[in-house]
């Protein structure tokens, strides 16, 4: 009877020693699983902080591009209110016509503005 209680103590820390053998395996396992996820989240915040960035600029290049366009557009309104205290209403109507043959507004195309606003 003796023998009997020995051995089932003998296989109850047999079992407890594996059962304490995989929780060091799995305590392992979760201690990478871990680290990686640590790693994955700084590459993350890293991105979305590169792409604010990228944002900034990105509107800070588009607000002074529209800052340009109204600059030009009222420079074109001066030239016009000029021109037209300057020539008489025939000869204003001929160069209107001109200016906008020549279409200064266009010099620079849309597929452009976005080329440089990309650079």
């Amino acid at each position: 009877m003796a023998a009997k209680k020995k051995e089932d103590f003998s296989e109850l820390i047999t079992y407890m020693n594996k059962l304490s053998s995989r929780i060091s395996e799995v305590e392992n396992q979760s201690k990478i699983i871990l680290n990686e996820i640590a790693k994955r989240d700084n590459r993350l915040e890293h991105s979305i902080s590169s792409v604010k960035t990228d944002i900034d600029y990105l509107k800070k290049s588009i607000a002074a591009a529209k800052e340009i366009t109204e600059r030009q557009k009222n420079i074109i309104k001066v030239f016009v209110k000029e021109f037209k205290g300057i020539t008489k209403e025939e000869s204003f109507k001929r160069l209107k016509d001109k200016i906008d043959e020549w279409g200064p507004e266009r010099f620079i195309t849309r597929k452009e503005l976005k080329k440089k606003i990309r650079t």
